[in-house]
């Protein structure tokens, strides 16, 4: 919490790019929860996956 308070107290320049950061990792592992799930679902069931994701991923 210190350092969300920190932050806010930054120039608005630097402040503008902790943020920029903090969302490039947060949208880096939402972007690999969704390829596992994915990747899980296929693995276990591909016919349940849409018909472009199935045929993409054989390179189709």
């Amino acid at each position: 919490m210190e350092q969300v308070l920190l932050i806010a107290e930054l120039e608005p320049e630097d402040k503008n790019m902790v943020l920029k950061m903090i969302d490039t990792f947060l949208t880096k592992k939402k972007t690999r929860i969704s390829f596992n799930r994915t990747w899980t679902l296929y693995c276990a069931k591909p016919e349940k996956l849409p018909e472009k994701v199935r045929t993409e991923s054989i390179g189709g």
